[in-house]
């Protein structure tokens, strides 16, 4: 296969080769005694196609549980997956043995495939930065971002030619002074000690993703986990909530600073004794380093301006965002379109160099086991977000929906709910769960003590509260 014929791009398309991409999947199927040198040198993302980096990741599974790759397997693999429908079925995985004569020039193929995904990453950097100036940036600003791109391509360049023995060096001199001087996290703290005995803290340049079915209390999850790094420790954060407004956000905000029932409240019911509570919430958290960004209907794009602007300006060190499944996409194949979201959550936390994490939604059938325990497949359109998130983590209510929702059981339901937070995936770190209490009422999930075991009835008061009992998400339900 010559190389003039490899497919290249038009001046609107991103540089890449789909025939060495072919040619480099080929290979590997031809001869597997390659495929750890071409795992070591090109990874998923490299690959421009989604039905590449399906295949790709599939021959990666198949060779990590220690069976040869070939055309069995790797078919069963995807069927597993249930993705071989989506990268063209058998015929196509046929084919791709017949796109080269031998493996015998697979390096070459091979840096094809990574030279165009390097003029890719430059492509994108290159068009921020045109979009910047169309946003009427200075010329200081773009001057800086140019400055940035250079200095990204060069640590590129850097990082590759860095020696094993330079790496070995950097390691002993970090752990000798872990030694000398005590251990400090290197990212924003945990406000919860049993789960930061999992996470430590959150790292710059990582994607976090908070997962469950709708209304189960991801968006409440993670307020806690801002009103924890933003008011309490001072660190600035940007909430892109695609569903809520800024005043609902800052009720709840408020309801869990001040420790009261934000719903009882907001109707005039909050007891006399309790009043002075607002009054306390407000001042802790008046002068509290939060943006909020409530615009619904926003694109990937938009968020990524946004929050590298907010950093230019005021600086930032955290970013949440409520939820994925919310962020626009101009593509009709959605499985796609959130992968290609995903993949730009982790590229936004690498850039911005702040920890990124995201709400995002389960699909139906975590409901329809017997095991409601979710599993990573379980994650909705894409096993994309598997692939690309740092930590996934999963919220469990271990009581049933039904017994939360019925009014004939309005006397039952408790103020305190029983929740496993799960630890699914981590790339640097254990897997596990632990144990949480969720107060509804006040928006607030705390570690539960060994010996809280009991559920406390609602107040009469409380019971009133029928409506908003977690979320108030007004998530789609599909």
């Amino acid at each position: 296969m010559a190389q003039n014929n490899y497919k290249t791009n038009t001046q609107h398309s991103l540089p890449y080769s789909l025939e060495a991409e072919q040619a480099v999947l080929g290979c590997i199927l031809i001869s597997e005694e390659i495929a750890n040198d071409i795992f070591l040198k090109l990874n998923e993302s490299d690959f421009y196609a989604s039905a590449h980096k399906q295949i790709y990741r599939a021959m990666q599974n198949v060779y990590v549980s220690k069976n040869a790759i070939d055309y069995v397997t790797l078919v069963s693999e995807l069927e597993t997956n249930q993705n071989l429908g989506e990268v063209g079925g058998v015929s196509y995985i046929t084919s791709l043995t017949n796109t080269v004569p031998s493996s015998a020039n697979y390096k070459h193929y091979c840096d094809i495939v990574l030279e165009k995904s390097k003029l890719r990453k430059i492509s994108e950097n290159s068009q921020r930065i045109v979009t910047n100036i169309n946003y009427g940036a200075s010329i200081k600003e773009i001057e800086q971002d140019i400055s940035g791109l250079s200095t990204e391509i060069q640590k590129e360049i850097e990082a590759d030619n860095k020696s094993f023995q330079t790496v070995a060096e950097e390691i002993k001199t970090e752990l000798l002074d872990v030694m000398d001087n005590g251990y400090k996290p290197s990212g924003i703290p945990l406000g919860y000690k049993n789960l930061s005995q999992y996470l430590e803290s959150f790292h710059k340049g990582e994607y976090y993703v908070v997962a469950a079915r709708p209304s189960v209390g991801k968006t409440a999850f993670m307020l806690n986990i801002l009103n924890d790094v933003s008011i309490k420790q001072g660190y600035r954060s940007l909430l892109f909530s695609l569903e809520m407004t800024k005043k609902q956000n800052t009720a709840r905000i408020m309801a869990n600073v001040g420790d009261y029932s934000s719903n009882l409240a907001r109707m005039g019911r909050l007891p006399k004794d309790e009043k002075n509570k607002i009054e306390v919430a407000y001042e802790t958290i008046k002068n509290a380093p939060i943006v909020i960004c409530d615009k619904g209907g926003v694109t990937m794009n938009y968020i990524r301006n946004r929050a590298m602007q907010e950093k230019k300006k005021n600086g930032l060190d955290i970013v949440f965002i409520d939820h994925l499944g919310l962020i626009s996409s101009s593509g009709e194949n959605r499985t796609q379109e959130v992968g290609k979201i995903s993949r730009a959550m982790k590229v936004l936390a690498k850039d911005l160099d702040v920890p990124v994490i995201c709400a995002v939604q389960l699909n139906r059938s975590v409901e329809t086991r017997e095991n409601k325990e979710p599993q990573l497949h379980d994650l909705r359109d894409t096993g994309d977000i598997e692939q690309d998130a740092d930590v996934i983590m999963f919220l469990q209510r271990l009581i049933p929906n039904t017994s939360l929702t019925n009014d004939d059981e309005i006397s039952k339901r408790p103020t305190e709910i029983p929740y496993k937070i799960i630890i699914a995936k981590q790339r640097d770190g254990a897997t596990g769960y632990i144990d949480f209490l969720f107060y509804p009422m006040r928006q607030k999930f705390i570690e539960k003590p060994k010996d809280k075991m009991k559920l406390i009835p609602m107040t009469n008061q409380e019971k009133e509260e029928i409506g908003d009992l977690f979320d108030n998400d007004k998530e789609n339900n599909n």
